[in-house]
């Protein structure tokens, strides 16, 4: 594509220029190079802190919004698990007791990133924003210190709550995995890329990241509860596993579509292209994009080794998360939890 291409992608604007997707060639051959560009452009005597506290914007009310919603999360998740999860799962009369303290969790997660992904969903497909249909405008707009209209905003604090009492959770209260120390890393790395930004105001291509990402986290979850929950009331129930391995077969399709597809031809060379020279912290802001998309490639491949099992016929008690094999109880010894 030409560089000179004007970038304009008002709705309605009839003169707008929408570029077409990349293929992943195109996608590296620009990146790459223009990142190595900005790198080698950055003067001697760069004040990182200096950059930070100019261009950096945040209060404390944001700061206590942020945990206030962790403590909602964590109340809520206890509500609901307490009330609603697990005298349902108590009437199903669930034969294998350890999935049924596994459950819980699942149906918990399998709600938030619906009702989370719904609204992203609907933010950027309700005709104000053209953030999916035109990522190379993310920054078109862009100044330090513009406004973050609220109902970005408002994806921001739930979803930074969300992650902050995610590392709690998975510390006390989840299934303890495998890929333990690669979550709380994954936690981390999304805290650290939704405060960095909000506060130099990358808001926009935030909610693209978002929306690429949290489908996923729906699938995983429901196909979990749909296996979990097929042995009960002393019956097995087949058609859970078929419902259960046609999940599955969806998940994998979104995640090559949303993770492996969108995400780099979309985020990742809309923010290592359609940059402004002015923008602070281009380079540390795509570092942390990029190893999000590998960890994406590592649970991917997780992923296929899962598929070459169920297909090898070695898992024919049905699809479960191999991560959790032998990992600890919900509710259990914490300090017995073994990490595998």
């Amino acid at each position: 594509m030409d560089d000179k291409i004007l970038i304009a992608s008002k709705m309605g604007d009839q003169d707008s220029v929408i570029l077409p997707m990349p293929g992943y060639y195109e996608m590296l051959t620009s990146v790459i190079p223009m990142q190595w560009s900005v790198i080698w452009k950055t003067p001697t005597d760069f004040d990182y802190f200096e950059q930070f506290s100019k261009y950096c914007h945040f209060t404390w009310f944001d700061v206590f919004i942020v945990f206030l919603f962790a403590v909602l999360w964590t109340w809520l998740r206890t509500a609901l698990t307490y009330y609603l999860f697990q005298p349902f799962l108590d009437s199903l009369k669930m034969t294998d007791a350890t999935s049924a303290a596994k459950t819980p969790e699942s149906m918990y997660k399998s709600i938030w990133y619906s009702i989370s992904w719904s609204y992203t969903a609907y933010l950027l497909f309700n005709g104000k924003y053209t953030i999916f249909q035109d990522p190379a405008s993310i920054f078109a707009d862009w100044s330090n210190g513009m406004e973050v209209p609220l109902d970005i905003y408002i994806i921001y604090v739930y979803q930074c709550g969300f992650y902050v009492h995610s590392i709690y959770a998975s510390i006390y209260v989840d299934v303890i995995r495998s890929d333990f120390y690669l979550v709380m890393a994954h936690h981390i790395l999304t805290i650290m890329l939704l405060a960095f930004s909000y506060i130099v105001r990358y808001h926009k291509i935030g909610v693209l990241v978002l929306f690429c990402h949290d489908l996923c986290d729906v699938l995983l979850e429901t196909g979990k509860i749909i296996t979990r929950t097929k042995q009960r009331n002393g019956k097995v129930y087949n058609l859970n596993e078929y419902i259960a391995n046609a999940t599955f077969a969806v998940f994998i399709f979104v995640w090559i579509l949303t993770r492996l597809y969108w995400y780099p031809l979309k985020v990742l060379y809309a923010g290592g292209r359609f940059f402004h020279p002015v923008m602070p912290f281009v380079t540390t802001f795509n570092v942390m994009l990029w190893m999000l998309l590998a960890m994406n490639l590592y649970w991917f491949w997780m992923i296929l080794d899962l598929l070459a099992r169920l297909l090898s016929g070695q898992m024919s008690d049905g699809i479960r998360d191999s991560r959790e094999e032998n990992g600890a109880v919900p509710g259990k010894d914490k300090k017995a939890k073994k990490v595998q």
